[in-house]
Formats: C-alpha cells, sequence, structure tokens
C-alpha cells in the first residue's frame, strides 16, 4: 500500500466542491481568507506547464510556473497535480503558512485524489502534496491561537473568477517554456518528473492513427 488504508480519507485540509458553477462563484466571490491561490494547467503545441498565482487580499503579488515537458509524456492531469503541490509549497512559506488561505484548482479528480489510497499514475505528485499540506499544518498547531485553515476549492474553468482566469493566461505562457529558477520550486520538482504511462499509450496510439491514415490515402 501506499497509504496507510485507516488513513485514507483523513487529510490535513478541507476540500470543497459545489454542485453548480454559480454556487462556485458565489462561494469564491464570498470567501473571507485573505490568502487565495489560483492553479492551472494547460498542452499547446504538444508541451505541458502549470502555474500558480498567489493573491494577497486581492492583490497578486507571487507566481510560480513549471514547465513539465512534451505532451508524449505528461499529461494535463499530471500538470494539474503539479499545480496543487505548487500551491501548497507557497502556503508552506514562512510568510503565509498561519493565515487561513484556499486553494482553486478546476480539476475535481485531482483535488478527490488527496483523499485516495495513492495507487494510480500520478498519485506520487498528491502523497507530496499530503506531506507538505501536514507540514503546514503542524506549523500551525505550535500556535495555540492559530485557527487558520486550508480549504482546497474545485474552481470550474475560468469565467467569472478573476484569479482563475489570469492563472489560465500564466499557464499557456509556461508550455512555451517558460519556467522559473529550481530554487524558488518544491525540493520533489527539482527533478525531472517520471513519465506518465497514460501519455505514452496516447502518443503511440495517436503516432499508430497518422500512419494509418497516410498508407490509407497512397494505397491503391
Amino acid at each position: 500500500m501506499a497509504r496507510d488504508p485507516s488513513r485514507i480519507g483523513k487529510i490535513p485540509l478541507k476540500i470543497s466542491i459545489t454542485e453548480s458553477r454559480e454556487e462556485l462563484i458565489n462561494e469564491t466571490d464570498n470567501a473571507i481568507e485573505d490568502i487565495q491561490i489560483f492553479s492551472d494547467s494547460s498542452a499547446l503545441e504538444g508541451m505541458v506547464g502549470a502555474a500558480v498565482i498567489l493573491t494577497h487580499q486581492g492583490r497578486h503579488i507571487w507566481t510560480l510556473h513549471y514547465h513539465l515537458g512534451p505532451d508524449a509524456k505528461h499529461t494535463v492531469h499530471k500538470a494539474k497535480m503539479v499545480g496543487l503541490l505548487l500551491g501548497l509549497h507557497m502556503l508552506n512559506s514562512t510568510k503565509y503558512r498561519s493565515l487561513p488561505a484556499i486553494i482553486g484548482i478546476d480539476n475535481q479528480a485531482a483535488i478527490k485524489a488527496l483523499a485516495s489510497d495513492l495507487r494510480s499514475p500520478g498519485h506520487h505528485l498528491a502523497r507530496e502534496a499530503l506531506h507538505i499540506a501536514s507540514s503546514i499544518e503542524k506549523a500551525k498547531k505550535r500556535k495555540a491561537r492559530n485557527k487558520a485553515t486550508l480549504t482546497i476549492y474545485w474552481t470550474a474553468g475560468h469565467k467569472g473568477i478573476e484569479g482563475n482566469e489570469l492563472a489560465d493566461i500564466e499557464a499557456k505562457e509556461v508550455t512555451k517554456g517558460r519556467t522559473l529558477d529550481t530554487k524558488q520550486l518544491p525540493h520533489y520538482l527539482r527533478k525531472p518528473l517520471p513519465t506518465n504511462p497514460s501519455a505514452v499509450k496516447k502518443a503511440h496510439n495517436n503516432k499508430l492513427k497518422r500512419e494509418w491514415q497516410e498508407d490509407w490515402k497512397n494505397s491503391e
């Protein structure tokens, strides 16, 4: 097992997945947390990247980028997990770990992975994210009066949420190769990520399809 079975579903943060986009936008607009983080990922022209922005009291003050590489080795879902890891890395800084915060991610599967048994491809990133979340939680417990909470929100796309729209723009830039000095990244992302089996299979099937189409076109 990748995780103690008795701990499955017990995580050091809250999860919020609303029933509708309207309910989500209302919940985000009325959030009282000073720290709001929005993550997004993108796949353009054969490349995959993730970007995360941090806002404090409505002001955009920090951005992190991560260029995963070609989509023949990495998936957008994997980039979503990278975004979650980057967001938690931001909160783990001394400056922000003691404040109430929310992290918005537009992928329910990535969020639900945190409460899973962590045995699927890409879940090694969820496991690392939980390690960082636990570190944040322990730091808060050291301060008896600190009741700061951390919530992961499903952000359901980009429409109507300013922070998420900005993260979308940044993610598209990352696919072009834009990245940061590795010293600004969490230790787990300072080395190449493992190749995703789903990406390899998809790339192989696409190659076979192109070859078949070419053979069919040139046949008598």
